[in-house]
């Protein structure tokens, strides 16, 4: 770019105009020259003008940005929930289902190939996504009516400590006697502030 200085006036004069007809005097001619200023800057480093933003908003309005409040929001994230949960199996039948629990959530962590007609085997090009998880908390056999809601999950980790009791040690049927396992679910969809306006919400939200 040879002359960066004319081809930012340009492109800020468009801004101007734009903005003036979009927000009319909702805001006042500092605050345009502002944004005008920043996004001119913005457009012209893209183009390789190597300009940065606050240096243009600082030449035309003697100000810059506030960069501690671009850090107070950036987006929103997806939140996770641990759990630990401790198996003791006392008998052959209790065995059978920690080894069925486990089996079973491993798999729903696993994707799928594709089963459609012409796309199966390893040479698929598409897969399908893994098992969703709806978690509640639960007091007897209702929602709790305290604590938090969870939106639909994927089980993003799971690890199994077959030596939960610091030794390895194991019925005669070959089942560990003691077994740790540390799931980690994660949402997939964030948190709104218009999630709370749901009036069926129980306990404190999400």
């Amino acid at each position: 770019m040879r002359d960066p200085s004319q081809n930012f006036n340009t492109v800020k004069e468009l801004f101007n105009s734009d903005i003036a007809g979009s927000f009319g005097n909702q805001i006042d001619d500092v605050t345009q020259k502002a944004i005008t200023s920043a996004i001119a800057g913005k457009a012209i480093d893209a183009l390789g003008g190597n300009v940065r933003p606050n240096s243009v908003i600082g030449r035309s309005s003697g100000a810059i940005l506030n960069s501690n409040l671009e850090l107070l929001f950036s987006g929103v994230n997806l939140r996770t929930f641990p759990f630990s949960i401790n198996f003791s199996p006392r008998n052959g039948a209790e065995s059978d289902m920690v080894l069925k629990i486990i089996k079973a959530l491993k798999s729903s962590m696993a994707a799928k190939k594709n089963t459609a007609e012409g796309a199966t085997g390893q040479g698929g090009i598409f897969l399908r996504a893994p098992d969703v998880f709806q978690l509640r908390y639960l007091k007897g056999n209702s929602d709790h009516p305290f604590l938090n809601s969870i939106k639909d999950c994927a089980l993003t980790g799971m690890t199994v400590n077959y030596t939960n009791s610091g030794t390895y040690a194991t019925y005669g049927d070959g089942t560990p006697v003691s077994i740790q396992m540390n799931l980690t679910f994660k949402e997939l969809n964030p948190i709104y502030f218009e999630d709370y306006k749901d009036a069926g919400l129980p306990g404190v939200g999400y």
